[in-house]
């Protein structure tokens, strides 16, 4: 097995994948049409098969969301995978989370092509549904009701 990391270079150790708007081609990681890109922290693969560590520095929140995500990136820039398995890598307890078996391509592809829907419907309206979410902290709406970024800012002396 060797490292994907020799294959696509990114930025803060952390390796690059992109693909075009219809996921349908690879394409460079900054292209004017990608349509969908992801940073992969650790890869290692065969020719035919993939295991993926995404490093987690917050609590332990099981949702196979991103690696869903990073497999389908290397789906679209390693067609010939046929196995691809992932798994969260929690910091803060030094354990490792539940391991996924990711080959349900057309089905993560579908979910993104939803969540593209729905962010382009509220862009459209100028209208986002307020959701509270462990992001909350990092978000720029500070108007938000559910928005802390402001209380983070202050409590890590940057205001």
């Amino acid at each position: 097995m060797r490292d994907v990391s020799s294959d696509v270079e990114g930025s803060g150790g952390a390796r690059g994948a992109a693909a075009r708007h219809d996921l349908g081609q690879p394409c460079d990681y900054y292209a004017d049409d990608v349509g969908f890109r992801g940073k992969l922290d650790c890869v290692t693969r065969t020719d035919t098969a993939a295991w993926m560590v995404d490093w987690k520095t917050g609590n332990v929140r099981e949702d196979p969301f991103e690696l869903e995500c990073g497999s389908l990136l290397l789906k679209v820039n390693r067609p010939q995978l046929e196995d691809i398995k992932g798994e969260y890598f929690w910091l803060k307890t030094g354990s490792a989370g539940l391991r996924y078996t990711l080959n349900d391509h057309a089905r993560y592809y579908e979910k993104l092509v939803n969540l593209r829907r729905e962010a382009e419907t509220y862009l459209q309206s100028g209208e986002w549904l307020k959701k509270k979410s462990p992001l909350c902290g990092w978000c720029d709406v500070v108007k938000c009701e559910h928005n802390t970024k402001l209380k983070r800012l202050a409590k890590e002396g940057k205001l």
